[in-house]
């Protein structure tokens, strides 16, 4: 199994996530066929980058979707109340999307 290479070559990891959506897919990676088969996708990073740490691996298996989620939310509490800023759309034209 080819994991992740971006992943494995450093960059930062807290910007990574997977996905466990197999709906409507024709191939799956072999030992990767479903969810249950996750352990074998954390061996694999472990065996390919042995550096990466328990964190690391909470973080793209959720705790990077779930933290990026939180401020979301947050910045949506934030901006609750907040009028739309027209000066943003200065030049622009609005799409008709009614078509």
């Amino acid at each position: 199994m080819e994991v992740c290479p971006p992943f494995l070559r450093g960059g930062n990891r807290r910007h990574v996530g997977i996905g466990s959506d197999f709906d409507g897919i024709d191939e799956r990676c072999e030992g990767l066929e479903d969810v249950s088969m996750y352990p074998n996708l954390v061996a694999a990073v472990i065996r390919m980058a042995p550096e990466t740490t328990d964190e690391e691996i909470r973080g793209f298996l959720g705790e990077n979707v779930l933290r990026v989620w939180e401020k979301a939310e947050q910045v949506k509490e934030e901006l609750k109340n907040a009028k739309p800023c027209e000066e943003v759309w200065d030049g622009r034209k609005l799409r008709d999307w009614s078509l």
